[in-house]
């Protein structure tokens, strides 16, 4: 039987992306009243009584083997690295996987270009431009997993860095004449086709760089 994992990751991250939704217009928004000692130590509390309930609720066994655990850090990491390197394939894997999370920069980046260059508060990045990639990405994360099952991993992993590299373009500059003139063109086309209109800004650029990213 083959086993459908873009599916099965997608139901995980859909429940992910619900919890950061909620952070992004509760808790960031929040920030900005009572502090970020407060919410801080809110998300302590919400994270304490995650895991409690984790460890009550879980059901599963412990890993078995025939032989006892080896504790010592030394064997442990070498094992690891002689496993990492005994075959061509996974150090294939493990080298895409750290270049597709480079990626994590650029997300990191949005909210701080709009925060240091553009003064917008931690409420309003989070309502104003993470929460919708967040919802975007949670609705179609699970079609997502369906069609890393159909097309293959090798070219979702392609389409996304794709993607990944025009966030990157766009969120570097979000006030350059380029980015400018193609929000006002995609503004233009919407309005004259679905009968849509909105204003171009620096902080639509950074929700869409957000949403291609995510």
């Amino acid at each position: 039987r083959k086993p459908y994992w873009g599916r099965v990751n997608g139901l995980n991250l859909v429940m992910g992306g619900i919890a950061i939704w909620l952070g992004q217009i509760w808790l960031m928004p929040l920030m900005d009243e009572k502090g970020d000692v407060y919410v801080y130590l809110l998300a302590a509390i919400i994270l304490a009584v995650a895991s409690l309930a984790t460890v009550i609720f879980s059901k599963e066994p412990p890993l078995r083997t025939e032989t006892p655990p080896d504790f010592n850090p030394v064997k442990v990491i070498g094992h690891v690295i002689r496993v990492g390197f005994s075959d061509k394939r996974i150090v294939q894997l493990f080298v895409a996987n750290a270049l597709v999370c480079g990626f994590a920069v650029s997300a990191m980046y949005i909210p701080l270009q709009a925060q240091v260059n553009m003064g917008m508060s931690t409420g309003d990045i989070g309502t104003q431009i993470l929460q919708y990639g967040t919802i975007i990405n949670t609705c179609l994360v699970f079609f997502m997993g369906w069609a890393i099952d159909k097309i293959g991993s090798t070219k979702a992993i392609l389409l996304g860095f794709a993607l990944g590299l025009t966030a990157a373009i766009i969120a570097f500059d979000p006030t350059s004449e380029l980015t400018v003139a193609i929000f006002s063109a995609v503004a233009a086309a919407s309005s004259a086709v679905l009968g849509l209109s909105f204003t171009p800004s620096p902080a639509i650029a950074l929700a869409v760089a957000n949403v291609l990213i995510v």
